[in-house]
């Protein structure tokens, strides 16, 4: 997957983070996510994950060291699509040489691109300090990606930040994990992802999320989740299932 899929103007995504009316959380380098959803042309799905292999392969014969994950989203606005992602991003790794890159996007232009409908290319952040990671792919997340309003950042993110406090109280909590998108969409858009190994993961616990979060802040409880509401303009959700047979590994190539 070409990088620069991932990052048009670097200039611009900057300019944006700046931008942004500060948020609570500092966008470090270094968490930077690289992801691209693709539409496939109708009937082509077979042949678009034969061309992904194919893709694969020349990551391996160049020897990048950067592993790219694969999965499929099964419902919500991206459903049908398959999404490519790199994670743990500085900056400075968008720098590729024209060479490189030229060689990148031909090895796409013939193994991936004839097979597509369509592409959206975003950056994301990862804040870890509002995260529980799991530290590994999930075979199957849910996402929920919150757009909020002009302005309502601080106030998003001091929810989140209550309700993270909250969260890691609970011992054996499950994962989750937040990004902040920079670049490719409606900014300021936030992001959490439920990492699991199956569905049943998603199944509630002792505790349910509520009760989690008055057992730290109490009679406030109510006042987080409203002060998280009026600062959301609106909310969507989705599942994704892993594709390990259409992802890069390093070690594919040794």
């Amino acid at each position: 997957m070409p990088r620069a899929l991932a990052l048009t103007i670097i200039a611009f995504a900057i300019v944006v983070a700046s931008l942004s009316a500060g948020p609570v959380v500092a966008q470090e380098d270094g968490n930077l996510a690289s992801i691209v959803y693709w539409t496939i042309a109708d009937g082509a799905a077979e042949d678009f994950e034969a061309g992904l292999k194919a893709h694969n392969q020349y990551h391996a014969k160049i020897g990048d060291p950067v592993p790219i994950l694969t999965w499929q989203a099964i419902s919500g606005p991206h459903e049908g699509q398959y999404g490519r992602g790199s994670f743990g991003h500085s900056w400075a790794d968008f720098d590729q040489s024209p060479e490189a890159l030229q060689a990148d996007t031909a090895d796409s232009a013939k193994t991936i691109t004839p097979h597509i409908a369509g592409a959206e290319s975003m950056t994301w952040v990862a804040l870890p300090e509002l995260s529980n990671p799991r530290g590994t792919p999930g075979t199957v997340s849910r996402l929920f990606e919150f757009r909020v309003n002009p302005g309502q950042m601080q106030a998003f993110e001091g929810a989140i930040a209550k309700i993270h406090a909250a969260l890691s109280k609970q011992e054996g909590w499950p994962h989750y994990e937040w990004y902040t998108l920079v670049d490719g969409g409606y900014v300021p858009t936030y992001a959490v992802v439920l990492p699991r190994d199956d569905f049943a993961g998603f199944a509630p616990g002792d505790m349910t999320f509520m009760e989690a979060i008055a057992a730290e802040h109490g009679e406030m409880a109510g006042e987080i989740m409203e002060s998280l509401s009026a600062a959301t303009k609106s909310q969507i959700n989705y599942t994704l299932v892993a594709r390990p047979d259409l992802s890069y590994w390093p070690s594919d190539g040794e």
